[in-house]
């Protein structure tokens, strides 16, 4: 007999992203302050247990999967973004 299976895996996945901060209001007085993330680059994307840069990664899987990877990844976890100084 034959079967046919399906597996899934699911594993961690994580993007790496580099970006340049700056400091923008509204241009008055009294204008409240924020920070702005710009010039942002991929550093590193991470399958698993296994970590690539963007252009390993697009080596491997081609560049339109490996941008349509780095998009899902950014939209699906955009709330969890966390920005740190260096």
């Amino acid at each position: 007999m034959d079967y046919d299976r399906q597996a899934w895996v699911y594993s961690e996945c994580c993007v790496l992203l580099h970006g340049r901060s700056e400091k923008v209001d509204y241009g008055v007085p009294g204008s409240p302050v924020w920070e702005e993330v710009n010039d942002i680059d991929v550093a590193e994307i991470s399958l698993g247990r296994n970590t690539y840069t963007y252009e390993q990664l697009a080596a491997k899987i081609g560049k339109a999967a490996t941008d349509w990877l780095v998009d899902a990844l950014v939209d699906e976890g955009h709330n969890d973004v966390d920005w740190c100084d260096r």
